[in-house]
């Protein structure tokens, strides 16, 4: 499966922001480097890896004791709500690389399988995860909406789904707790 519920769209917009806060920064090894967290399913083993590898922001809240988590989003929640909060509205303006970046990432997952490193079907994920990052089939890098994005991304995710090998995957790790590498 790939991050859903907008985790994907998520590595897209964060590499649009590195982008668009450093002149300098290469906007494709973002992508790669999140691309590489989603495919190889890496989990991060404390928050501090977390907020190295961008995967939580500098203004997420870290809580120590995992028995106070809930405790503390409700109150969090609850505070913003008495203080008025009103959800940001989606970005307009997130910018993918579209068909330059997507071609890449098809010729690393190629020759990946080509080399007895992934299966058809880790490829298969591979190609959705990089189409939602990069925005899919555009002709060139192209400002677009989170929106866009999340719809991708319900996309490839819902497409997953319905495929035999995902649906082992799925039924493997829930009797096993292991992943299945089909």
């Amino acid at each position: 499966m790939i991050p859903g519920g907008g985790g994907t769209k998520e590595m897209g917009v964060r590499a649009s922001e590195i982008a668009d806060s450093d002149p300098g920064a290469d906007h494709f090894e973002a992508l790669k480097h999140h691309f590489e967290l989603a495919g190889t399913g890496k989990v991060a083993v404390s928050a501090a890896e977390a907020r190295k590898w961008g995967l939580m922001r500098k203004q997420d809240r870290i809580i120590l004791n995992d028995k106070r988590v809930i405790e503390e989003a409700k109150q969090t929640v609850l505070a913003m709500a008495a203080q008025g909060y009103i959800a940001p509205q989606p970005k307009q303006d997130v910018l993918v690389l579209g068909e330059a970046a997507l071609t890449k990432f098809k010729l690393g997952l190629h020759m990946m399988k080509g080399g007895g490193f992934i299966s058809d079907h880790d490829a298969l994920i591979g190609l959705k995860i990089a189409t939602v990052i990069t925005g899919g089939n555009l002709t060139r890098p192209t400002r677009v909406s989170e929106q866009y994005l999340l719809d991708l991304e319900r996309e490839a995710f819902v497409s997953l789904c319905g495929t035999k090998a995902t649906q082992e995957r799925l039924a493997h790790m829930l009797k096993t707790g292991k992943p299945l590498r089909n």
